[in-house]
């Protein structure tokens, strides 16, 4: 028997993405694959100048592919930036490896085009210390 309304659609086993939710995705990937002495030596090393969640380059790279997988480059368009922003060097650089590997790769876009979006980032001292800075202009330049 049938009720009078709406037809219950069923649901979804599908997962939509939501991009949005990257950035909490990756810090939460970050933080359980941290090493607490890598935090600590990496922010020495620093002086701390930036904060650590405590992994080394490769591992970050290695997550990040792992998670941005199934986006496509017009869904990280402006991820990238949001990471960029964040405190920690770790999410810094998972912002760059996705617009290295999947913005630039994988669209028509150049850094070219962003040149004003990657200028905001530095004169908003979002990227003010000298390894996000050779970062960026190294993977992204």
């Amino acid at each position: 028997m049938k009720r009078a309304g709406k037809e219950r659609k069923p649901k979804s086993s599908v997962q939509k993405l939501d991009a949005q939710k990257l950035p909490s995705e990756l810090r939460r990937a970050f933080r359980g694959a941290a090493n607490p002495e890598t935090k600590k030596s990496y922010e020495a090393y620093m002086r701390y100048q930036e904060e650590y969640l405590g992994l080394k380059a490769p591992a970050v790279i290695t997550i990040t592919k792992k998670i941005i997988a199934p986006y496509s480059a017009e869904e990280l368009d402006g991820v990238w930036q949001r990471l960029i922003q964040s405190r920690y060097a770790e999410e810094k650089f998972a912002g760059i490896v996705i617009y290295q590997f999947k913005i630039l790769k994988n669209s028509d876009k150049s850094w070219r085009k962003d040149l004003k979006s990657i200028a905001s980032l530095v004169n908003d001292n979002h990227v003010f210390w000298w390894a996000t800075c050779d970062g960026l202009a190294g993977r992204v330049v």
